[in-house]
């Protein structure tokens, strides 16, 4: 059971009993302590004294942390939960990417880069042990969002070419043609800034096509609708 045992030295009349248990192990042992001084046995002394009891090991517990993610893995700008089990309570280490649940079972992530999450589970007994996940995130462009209505009249909506998310990927190449295919926008590390302009002059209504590069060899393709007359804001839809 033990892996270690030992008595301090007697200090004060009192000694202190310091033990490891073996990993692993659960049940209950009868340890006997004797104390014994140099006094001697005369005239009905005693020069030892004897106590027993029990230490009992309490089972700890096992900790398992699962995914709703495929693989454990999650594409850039996503958010996900893991879930911890096996216990009462739980407290999550702090780490890149926590947005909620640090000091329950399920914790809520959005982590920007491959990050490992561990948490300390705590069970019935007092016992505690620890578990970890890694969660890849990979980059993924066909996650963002874009808003393929331009309206830039000045009323405060659609007045820019919006991409949620486009902060994630600073290094994004924004290209936006017109029907006949010349270059009329195109920026290095876009914004969302960008209100319908050439050459500081407005574009004429009409529609314009979009390719967001992050590498010559993942890219997002899709059509921006140009006018003063919408307000309201669609998805676009990525073409291959």
């Amino acid at each position: 059971m033990f892996a270690s045992i030992a008595v301090s030295q007697v200090s004060g009349g009192n000694a202190v009993l310091s033990y490891s248990v073996n990993p692993n192990f659960t049940g209950t042992a009868l340890v006997t302590i004797t104390v014994k001084d140099d006094g001697g046995t005369e005239n009905g002394g005693t020069d030892s004294f004897s106590r027993t009891f029990n230490v009992v090991v309490n089972p700890g517990p096992t900790p398992l942390i699962s995914s709703n993610t495929l693989n454990k893995t999650i594409d850039l700008g996503v958010t996900t939960m893991l879930t911890a089990s096996g216990g009462i309570t739980y407290s999550w280490a702090t780490a890149a990417g926590i947005v909620s649940g640090q000091n329950s079972a399920v914790l809520t992530i959005r982590p920007l880069v491959t990050t490992t999450y561990t948490v300390e589970v705590t069970n019935a007994s007092g016992c505690k042990n620890s578990s970890s996940i890694t969660i890849t995130v990979v980059n993924n462009i066909r996650t963002l969002v874009v808003n393929n209505i331009l309206t830039p009249n000045g009323d405060g909506q659609n007045d820019l070419f919006m991409i949620k998310d486009i902060e994630l990927y600073p290094n994004n190449t924004l290209k936006v043609y017109d029907r006949l295919g010349r270059v009329v926008f195109e920026k290095r590390s876009y914004q969302n800034d960008w209100g319908g302009t050439a050459n500081g002059k407005n574009l004429n209504e009409g529609t314009l096509f979009y390719v967001i590069s992050l590498s010559d060899k993942e890219s997002l393709k899709g059509f921006i609708v140009m006018s003063d007359c919408f307000h309201s804001a669609i998805r676009s839809s990525a073409m291959a």
